[in-house]
């Protein structure tokens, strides 16, 4: 049932481009940018070249969150029609009665497309019934359903009256990696630390720092970047290592192919926080992901330590008052002091360096006294939020 010739992969509101350039480094075709998403092709090849692109999407995408593919796309403006376009997908090739399934679904309402399909986990319901009752017609026993853990994950999208129905082949998020396994407060998300890093265009030339890295998401993002690593490599699994037709020669291809392409460290990585609990976990998430010897962790006050090296590039994420929840850094002269304070040290102690700041909280960011080079839109979240480039000459 599966063809392995085209894919989505689902990425966050502002990491579109990249997550688009990157599926072009790994030899997908047919590029085609959507909001929250890309869709590409596999290249010519048949099914197993199919195969090998969406196992090395899964273990190298940086930016993106998950991988689609794509079974079949048909009207349902109703759940008879829906019931019944889902049962004659020959679910048989993909699914045993051994094996376990979940359905997750996301509606897009329309005002031009009549449709009753406007509850999510009703439509949910309604898939799962004609999988399992297709299944007990063709092999008179049908899967269980596990939402949590599922072998299968099945995926339907409605929009303007269609529906399309795919696989995720990723399982749990691309951004779980897998070597952060304690979090501090309002930490970013690796898929979108890797798009801030990206954003900057630093590619490993001149020395990176952090000087409030907290759990070291940044710095392990950017020594990932800068050493061409995968950014899967220290996961457990992927959804498509459990499908019926999983081909683990090309798996081990792509293992192998992706142990080949590591790069020397050019230049140094930096990474420094005021709190010592918070640069062991640090340490610790590096050590996890390999990288214990590239890391350059150290306690340090940003307002007093010196800048680690003439010239680099600086990504700091400091706290916008939403992200930490606290009235009292929600705004007003407290936080505004903070970034008229940060702005300040950039001044005096970063001449040379290309600085940015990412927040959350516009009104905050203005007090940095420096004129943005750029104002870049992304999302922590539901938070809107700017990736600020300073050019400190």
């Amino acid at each position: 049932m599966l063809k392995y010739d085209t894919f989505f992969a689902v990425s966050a509101l502002g990491s579109e481009e990249l997550t688009a350039s990157e599926l072009e480094a790994l030899g997908a075709e047919n590029i085609e940018i959507e909001k929250s998403g890309v869709r590409f092709d596999a290249p010519a090849g048949g099914i197993d070249a199919g195969r090998e692109l969406l196992y090395k999407a899964n273990l190298w995408l940086r930016t993106g969150l998950r991988i689609l593919t794509p079974i079949k796309t048909f009207s349902a403006l109703h759940p008879p029609m829906l019931y019944d376009q889902i049962r004659r997908i020959p679910w048989e090739d993909v699914l045993s009665p051994q094996m376990t399934l979940a359905v997750d679904v996301t509606i897009v309402p329309s005002r031009t497309v009549p449709s009753k399909i406007t509850h999510s986990q009703f439509a949910a319901q309604k898939i799962k019934d004609a999988i399992v009752d297709r299944m007990r017609e063709e092999l008179g026993s049908r899967s269980n359903v596990d939402p949590k853990d599922p072998d299968v994950q099945v995926h339907a999208y409605f929009k303007d009256g269609k529906c399309t129905v795919s696989l995720d082949s990723s399982g749990a998020s691309l951004h779980e990696r897998g070597y952060r396994t304690r979090l501090v407060e309002a930490p970013l998300k690796e898929t979108l630390a890797a798009t801030i890093v990206g954003l900057t265009g630093w590619n490993g030339d001149v020395p990176f720092y952090d000087p409030m890295c907290g759990s070291g998401t940044l710095v392990i993002e950017a020594l990932g970047i800068a050493m061409n690593l995968p950014a899967g490599r220290t996961r457990k699994k992927f959804g498509f290592q459990r499908w019926k037709d999983f081909s683990r020669p090309i798996w081990e291809k792509v293992l192998n192919d992706a142990g080949q392409k590591k790069q020397a460290l050019k230049s140094p990585v930096f990474g420094s926080d005021l709190n010592p609990r918070v640069v062991e976990l640090a340490k610790m998430h590096a050590q996890q992901a390999g990288l214990t010897a590239k890391a350059e962790f150290a306690v340090g006050d940003f307002f007093t330590r010196p800048a680690p090296a003439p010239k680099g590039v600086l990504v700091m994420n400091p706290p916008y008052g939403e992200r930490l929840g606290s009235t009292e850094h929600s705004g007003g002269e407290i936080l505004n002091s903070f970034y008229a304070s940060i702005g300040d040290r950039l001044k005096k102690e970063y001449k040379g360096w290309t600085a940015y700041i990412f927040t959350g909280n516009p009104e905050a960011a203005k007090h940095v006294g420096l004129k943005p080079a750029r104002r870049i839109p992304l999302f922590n979240g539901p938070i809107d939020c700017r990736l600020l480039k300073f050019d400190l000459y």
